[in-house]
């Protein structure tokens, strides 16, 4: 029996939340762990070969790690898992000192005493110099009090980096967020496409009598995509792309050698012919956002649709 030792790259607030699941690809034995907090994973007694190691946090949609580890029969099997820390990041907003308003506040409330006071004039009575200074003081003070409370308010250009920095983060874990749903999205819709694209295969394989050599080149090349549902965009673009070439090859070479009986079978090969080609020209895909664009397109050129064979099928296997 052989052994596993993870060690995952995090901070302890954000392992304590962690958990941890090995899955046997070929016997589906499941293992369960937690991880110590420094980050140190240990399950011994392990099966050697392939296991799907998949690490979860309850605060984030997608699996933090999702990737097939070989334990080694003969020794531990070692292993670091590398957490990108800005998948956690959580920047408070700065407590900024409110302002000393005190000091200009008084000087406006001398003012409007002094002011007051110059306001007791009655008709007919001098006003003396001293007066008119006083006067003139006052509508200074206000006006220096007026600014000072201004400048302590609001800063000049109402510029807040504090403010700036927390919503930039927002910005990124919103934008992060989409990334992941894409993902998650587009790798489901994987599925269902592989299932679409088997029924579609085999309908219009048994329409012409396809022979066992290339069946068995276009269930290969199926295959490639289902072990490769998790593949980047570019990759499993490149997948797709070989497997509709494939499929116009292949059904084309067959229905030459025997054409199909009646009119279902012609219209199964017209169907697989037109996925064919649309997975083969499809502009190439870079991102998520665009594979979830080229896959309706697919769906588009499909006559009888591809989420309805699929359905068809998942209900043929269960």
């Amino acid at each position: 029996m052989g052994s596993l030792n993870m060690q995952l790259g995090a901070e302890p607030a954000i392992l304590r939340d962690m958990k941890v699941s090995l899955v046997n690809q070929v016997t589906l034995e499941r293992r369960d762990a937690t991880p110590f907090l420094d980050g140190s994973v240990m399950v011994a007694n392990l099966e050697p070969g392939p296991w799907q190691v998949v690490a979860r946090h309850p605060n984030i949609l997608a699996d933090v790690f999702n990737r097939p580890i070989r334990v080694l029969p003969d020794r531990p099997t070692i292993t670091r898992i590398v957490i990108p820390a800005n998948l956690f990041s959580n920047i408070s907003v700065a407590d900024t000192a409110d302002a000393n308003l005190g000091p200009s506040q008084a000087k406006l409330a001398e003012a409007d005493a002094t002011a007051r006071d110059q306001a007791r004039k009655v008709a007919g009575q001098p006003i003396f110099a001293d007066d008119w200074n006083a006067l003139a003081a006052t509508v200074a003070d206000s006006a220096r009090a007026t600014g000072e409370l201004a400048r302590l308010v609001s800063p000049i250009g109402h510029d807040h980096p504090e403010l700036v920095t927390a919503i930039s983060e927002v910005q990124e874990n919103v934008q992060r967020f989409y990334d992941l749903f894409a993902r998650s999205l587009a790798e489901l819709q994987r599925q269902i496409e592989q299932l679409a694209l088997q029924r579609k295969l085999d309908d219009a394989a048994v329409a012409v009598r396809m022979p066992d050599p290339a069946r068995k080149r276009m269930e290969d090349l199926l295959g490639e995509l289902e072990n490769g549902y998790q593949d980047p965009p570019s990759i499993y673009d490149l997948k797709k792309r070989r497997f509709g070439e494939a499929l116009q090859e292949e059904l084309a070479a067959s229905a030459l050698a025997n054409a199909p009986d009646d009119k279902a079978g012609e219209v199964a090969v017209k169907d697989a012919l037109l996925i064919g080609e649309a997975l083969a020209t499809g502009p190439k895909v870079g991102s998520y956002t665009a594979e979830l664009k080229q896959r309706q397109r697919t769906e588009d050129k499909s006559r009888s649709g591809m989420l309805f064979a699929a359905v068809q099928v998942a209900r043929k296997v269960s």
